[in-house]
């Protein structure tokens, strides 16, 4: 039991430390800086695989920054809420994106995933600021529509899944 204890204290602290390590922000920053490039050459050269591989990695890579900020324990409950629900979110695009990219009949399953995103993001400013400020969604709300109108024609029987997901 003592040797259990203190040898998983110490990874823990390992653990904490290596998380908490400028080097380990900067490892991430290259990383998702390196799968964006790749994702890039992946596009040119119609490598499909590799696009499906790294089209998460930057999005992983901001959700580990957004869980990482202000990890002090003094932080305010409010805010770590806020955190976990645009974290979670990041992740559900990450796999929206991961799906979307498979050549398999996926497309539903991604959008449903980046709508479970999309929820999360609203709840999360929702719950970060309370006032109105519906004119900020004016122009989402024209792009929305004229990105729809563009798009109607085309979707067949995607127009719900579509329409509802333009929603969000």
């Amino acid at each position: 039991r003592i040797v259990h204890r203190v040898c998983s204290r110490d990874w823990r602290q390992l653990l904490r430390v290596w998380f908490d390590t400028p080097m380990l922000s900067w490892l991430v920053i290259i990383l998702g800086a390196v799968a964006a490039v790749l994702f890039g050459f992946a596009l040119l050269d119609s490598v499909p695989w590799i696009r499906v591989a790294v089209k998460p990695v930057p999005v992983l890579a901001m959700a580990f920054f957004v869980w990482r900020a202000g990890r002090s324990q003094s932080e305010p409950s409010a805010r770590s809420g806020y955190r976990w629900l645009v974290g979670v979110g990041l992740l559900a695009c990450a796999t929206g994106d991961v799906l979307l990219s498979l050549p398999t009949e996926a497309f539903l399953a991604g959008m449903g995933a980046f709508f479970v995103g999309h929820a999360l993001y609203i709840a999360a400013y929702v719950r970060q600021d309370r006032r109105p400020a519906w004119l900020l969604g004016v122009p989402f709300l024209g792009w929305g529509v004229s990105a729809l109108w563009l798009l109607w024609p085309g979707l067949g029987p995607m127009q719900i899944p579509v329409l509802v997901y333009t929603l969000t």
